[in-house]
């Protein structure tokens, strides 16, 4: 239905019929799963951030993103969570923008390579694409394990510190 072309009356009834017979229990698991869907889209970001990001501020930023992205044209969430994120976690916001150009990419990619293996149904390049695809995927996935690990080796470091040494290095994200 179009607000701006005015909905007729036949619309509005059509639309109250459907949403009578509507199948609401469906809603529960649809709002997890988006939930699910926040939380690995911020843990993306900060795996993309390496350093002096936090999940919980990441998800913030993310869930701010999208309020603003849902209620202001022209897709405002995206400078807006930028904005949020470099703040929360005095980053340079040049360098929270470049990695959700980044992450806005590795999107765009992901999309491109379904859609051409969606594509390549019935056509003689069908083995390639999928070749191709399952290698980019592997890459992936093998370079998101390995940042991880890396990410997860030099806090076993940290904790071998000093207690003062370790309050001076701590990243200030998420604290007021």
């Amino acid at each position: 239905m179009s607000m701006a072309g005015g909905a007729s009356p036949a619309m509005g009834r059509v639309a109250a019929r459907r949403a009578a017979h509507a199948h609401y229990v469906w809603l529960v698991p649809a709002g997890i799963f988006q939930v699910l869907a926040i939380l690995a889209r911020a843990q993306r970001w900060v795996v993309l951030l390496e350093q002096g990001a936090r999940l919980g501020a990441s998800f913030w930023a993310q869930g701010v993103g999208y309020l603003f992205t849902n209620v202001l044209p022209l897709r405002m969430g995206e400078p807006a969570r930028v904005l949020i994120m470099a703040e929360r976690c005095r980053l340079p916001v040049m360098q929270v923008a470049t990695t959700a150009v980044v992450e806005r990419l590795l999107d765009t990619a992901t999309i491109v390579l379904a859609r051409c293996l969606r594509c390549c149904r019935g056509c003689r390049c069908r083995l390639w694409c999928r070749r191709v695809g399952f290698s980019m995927w592997g890459g992936a996935f093998a370079h998101s394990c390995a940042r991880a690990l890396r990410a997860a080796l030099p806090s076993r470091q940290r904790a071998s510190r000093a207690p003062d040494e370790q309050a001076s290095t701590q990243p200030p994200c998420g604290g007021n």
